[in-house]
C-alpha cells in the first residue's frame, strides 16, 4: 500500500488535534528540557557546568523532579506521539510501537546498570516509566470516552 500525501490524508490533523499535540507532546517536552538546562548539572560535557546555577542555588527542588520526572514527562509525551501517528485509533500497531516504546526504555535503563549505557541507573526511572506509561494511556482512554460521549 502506497502512502500519499495530500490534504485528504492530513484531513486529520485539524485544530483539536494540534492542541493535543501541544498539551501531551510539546509541553511536556519542553518541562523536560527546562528542568535539564535550569536546574541541572551538565556532566556529561565536562567543565562546562550549569549554565544557570542561579535556580538550583536559591531553590530546593526534590530530586524526583530533577532526576525522574524529565524520563517520566518524555515517556508520556512518547506515548501520546504515537497516539497521534496512529490518528488516536486503537490498532495492533499502536500497540506493538508503545509495547517497543516502553520495553526500549526499560531495556536502557538496564543498559545503565551494566555499563553499557551513559548514565546513572535509577531503579525510580522504571517506575517513573511505568507509570507515565498508565498515566499516558489512562488520558487517552479518558480522551476517547470523553470524545465519544459529546460527539452525539
Amino acid at each position: 500500500m502506497k502512502l500519499k500525501l495530500n490534504s485528504k490524508n492530513l484531513k486529520w490533523l485539524n485544530l483539536k488535534q494540534n492542541k493535543l499535540f501541544l498539551a501531551h507532546v510539546l509541553a511536556p517536552v519542553a518541562i523536560g528540557i527546562f528542568i535539564y538546562l535550569f536546574f541541572r548539572d551538565f556532566e556529561f560535557c565536562g567543565s562546562c557546568g550549569n549554565y544557570f546555577p542561579i535556580f538550583k542555588q536559591h531553590f530546593y527542588i526534590p530530586s524526583f523532579i530533577l532526576y525522574n520526572l524529565p524520563d517520566g514527562l518524555w515517556m508520556y509525551s512518547l506515548i501520546w506521539i504515537l497516539i497521534i501517528i496512529w490518528r488516536f485509533a486503537f490498532s495492533i500497531w499502536l500497540w506493538i510501537y508503545l509495547f517497543i516504546a516502553f520495553i526500549l526504555s526499560i531495556v536502557l535503563e538496564f543498559g545503565q546498570a551494566v555499563d553499557q549505557i551513559p548514565g546513572t541507573f535509577d531503579l525510580l526511572d522504571i517506575y517513573t516509566y511505568i507509570v507515565a506509561f498508565f498515566i499516558g494511556l489512562s488520558t487517552f482512554l479518558f480522551y476517547k470516552i470523553f470524545n465519544k460521549n459529546t460527539s452525539k
